[in-house]
């Protein structure tokens, strides 16, 4: 047994590298080289811009303390971030967004389908399947939203090990919100060296920790989760279309729209096909973020580092070995 798990690992390992080094050949180089917008784009904690967008001057929401270097719980907690479901009744499509994942772009998408705007400054909590307007097709949860009752569901991927990096330094570097989702101390006036040593003692210290209290609760943070067990904890064989975030920005548009045209139904010539190729652009990165693609070697140089985040990732992994391969 022990042999038998050691050599899960070292795939997994082998696979994550090959994933990373992918990456970093094909991803548009640059300080800003996310090919999409994986940062909220507004601030959820300010009373002007609550998700119904109807919250009284006045009113502030304050989110629950960072319990020492933990992050809060959230946000927006859901039994295994069920919420995390966007759903198009009319089409029979529903969509799984992932935190770092282009969240973003995605909510907004999956909105301009339902009829709502695709450029509303905050795109959250509108389609998903928690939203007051779609109760009626969820009185049993998720279990309605299936292959057995005609829907088809969508979902996008990202190499476990760069979207945990990209997730630590938009919190602990950008230092969003005030730290609120930061795992570990605050490194946004460290040089950079020092930064990669934070991220290490992080990684071996708080990481492991971290990863139990998940396991432990069923979810925690939905920046840091592991991805498999998004929107209930499908198996991946219950998706219809699994995109990877990976590659050129062409390469991840071209499997937008393929994936609306095969599970959504929609063709060339319906003008709601502009919406994804805006969101997604070919040409261009869309919104901002992180860097981590980039920083991905500067930050993983310690293999030991590299192995124990992909060791407490393995179940992601091993869920979807057709994405995560070398």
């Amino acid at each position: 047994m022990v042999l038998r798990a050691a050599g899960v690992l070292a795939t997994a390992a082998l696979q994550a590298d090959a994933i990373s080094t992918a990456s970093l050949r094909a991803s548009p180089s640059g300080p800003l080289d996310e090919p999409f917008d994986d940062f909220y784009v507004f601030d959820p904690y300010d009373p002007q811009s609550s998700a119904d967008g109807d919250a009284p001057v006045g009113v502030r929401w304050t989110p629950p303390p960072r319990n020492g270097e933990f992050p809060f719980r959230g946000p927006h907690e859901g039994k295994r971030w069920e919420n995390r479901m966007l759903i198009v009744p009319d089409k029979k499509f529903a969509f799984c967004y992932i935190e770092k994942n282009a969240c973003t772009q995605f909510n907004r998408m999956v909105n301009a389908l339902n009829g709502m705007s695709s450029s509303d400054a905050i795109p959250f909590w509108k389609s998903n399947s928690e939203g007051r307007h779609f109760k009626e097709y969820l009185n049993d949860g998720l279990s309605n939203i299936s292959k057995a009752n005609g829907w088809k569901l969508g979902i996008f991927l990202r190499d476990p090990a760069e979207r945990f990096l990209s997730a630590w330094l938009s919190k602990c570097d950008a230092w969003e919100y005030g730290g609120i989702d930061c795992l570990g101390p605050r490194v946004s006036d460290l040089p950079q060296d020092k930064k990669v040593e934070m991220f290490e003692k992080m990684v071996l210290e708080l990481l492991p920790q971290y990863m139990a209290r998940v396991q432990a609760l069923g979810e925690y943070n939905a920046h840091y989760d592991p991805q498999h067990i998004f929107c209930g904890g499908k198996r991946i064989e219950e998706y219809d279309f699994v995109g990877e975030l990976t590659g050129s920005p062409a390469h991840i548009e071209k499997q937008v729209v393929d994936m609306l045209k095969r599970d959504a139904g929609m063709k060339d010539s319906d003008p709601l096909m502009d919406i994804p190729r805006e969101l997604f652009p070919s040409k261009s990165t869309a919104g901002h973020g992180t860097g981590s693609t980039s920083l991905v070697k500067q930050f993983y140089r310690n293999r030991t580092i590299y192995n124990k985040v992909v060791e407490l990732y393995q179940e992601d992994y091993r869920w979807a070995p057709s994405v995560f391969k070398p």
